[in-house]
């Protein structure tokens, strides 16, 4: 029912019972007319207009005047600030982060990332002090072990501020991100203690089976250079390092493995030569 053909004794009831109080869905039921009808007759009464606010837009503050070129500066100078963020405190600027550091970058500011570190729990240390305790008590086979890891490198830019695995004094330099990693390749070698075997490439990420074909690669390589057959194969606990593919062809070949514990990529020396090519 509409509210313009509401009988005027119903307009009446409809006000008496909205003085006293009551809700619109007690009055509709009671006037029998729909609650939406009653609403808007009351809101009519009242002359209460429903407008729908919407909030506006401030958008981005692109213009940097003098006052905050020049306290950017300053906080440059100061090396106050540990990221555009904190920069953006302590100037306090409205300004958005990229036009923010856009004005870092036209001053000849950097910031440099932040080392995150490596989350070791108790279990962690204690399976690698385990590990350390055991494999130096046999000095000796360590000869025998073979160092193996595949590495993905990115072609159309450089690799980027991200943690890498290495010995202090071979700290890599520190580089700008790259935007897109569209260009990608995946290498793969071994080292061991007197030898390295050949690297081996694939423009595209590995699964279990191209990992066994570089596997069975490398051992034709060694064994044709070589006239020693044992060899322990050191690795990590990479899902194609596990998989039923690599422990059967690790079976059929009767060699050795050795997984490494869990979040000690550092225990691998290879992982330093990925560092360097990084």
């Amino acid at each position: 029912m509409q509210q313009d053909i509401l009988q005027h004794k119903t307009q009446k009831k409809i006000r008496k019972l909205h003085s006293l109080g009551k809700k619109v869905q007690t009055i509709a039921r009671l006037v029998k007319v729909d609650k939406n009808t009653v609403s808007i007759y009351i809101a009519k009464k009242k002359k209460i207009k429903i407008v729908r606010k919407i909030s506006k837009r401030l958008g981005r503050h692109t213009v940097i005047t003098s006052k905050v070129r020049e306290k950017v500066k300053n906080s440059l100078a100061q090396k106050s600030a540990s990221s555009v963020k904190v920069l953006r405190r302590r100037i306090r600027s409205k300004l958005c982060l990229p036009t923010l550091r856009k004005a870092v970058r036209h001053l000849g500011g950097t910031f440099s990332a932040q080392k995150r570190p490596i989350f070791l729990s108790p279990y962690h240390k204690e399976m690698r002090v385990k590990f350390a305790t055991e494999k130096l008590s046999n000095i000796e086979n360590w000869k025998k072990y073979v160092y193996v890891d595949e590495k993905k490198f990115k072609m159309d830019g450089p690799e980027g501020h991200q943690r890498k695995w290495s010995i202090p004094n071979l700290s890599p330099k520190e580089s700008q991100r790259s935007r897109n990693y569209r260009e990608t390749v995946m290498i793969f070698a071994g080292i061991n203690f007197e030898r390295k075997t050949s690297i081996q490439f694939a423009e595209h990420t590995w699964n279990a089976r191209d990992y066994v074909k570089a596997l069975k690669l490398m051992f034709d390589e060694m064994r044709n250079d070589d006239e020693e057959d044992e060899y322990v194969l050191y690795q990590d606990n990479a899902s194609i390092h596990i998989a039923k593919l690599t422990k059967e062809l690790l079976e059929a070949e009767d060699i050795q493995s050795v997984q490494a514990p869990a979040r000690s990529p550092d225990l691998n020396p290879i992982e330093n030569a990925w560092t360097q090519l990084s």
